[in-house]
């Protein structure tokens, strides 16, 4: 199952501080209907389980499109397409997500693996 938990655990750790100095936002995100959101502010990073208020954009998606959207494997507008990826607010700010949070992937889905093993 999903543990939202480790990947805010993964997100701590693939946190780009320099990317980050000139970003005031939240992006919120809900997969497989669990929440967790990082919010980031002058080159610093909060990150926690459930809802943040305003955030910049809001990711709802399946762990399956989350996984390949972030690793590069399926395009955002087909996983939109599929009905597996729905984005709400603003465009350019899961953008800069991206920035922020590079080369995530492996750690998410490493850190779920564990997650099962250890569950």
């Amino acid at each position: 199952s999903w543990r939202p938990d480790w990947t805010v655990i993964a997100l701590r750790g693939r946190f780009d501080e320099a990317a980050a100095q000139e970003v005031d936002e939240a992006y919120q995100f809900v997969i497989e209907g669990q929440a967790f959101w990082a919010r980031v502010h002058g080159g610093e990073l909060e990150a926690e389980l459930g809802h943040c208020e305003d955030p910049a954009v809001t990711v709802t998606a399946t762990r399956q499109a989350f996984l390949a959207v972030a690793a590069g494997e399926l395009s955002i507008e087909d996983a939109i397409a599929a009905g597996d990826y729905r984005v709400e607010g603003d465009p350019e700010a899961l953008r800069r997500a991206a920035t922020i949070f590079p080369d995530s992937t492996e750690s998410l889905e490493n850190d779920d693996e564990t997650a099962s093993q250890a569950g």
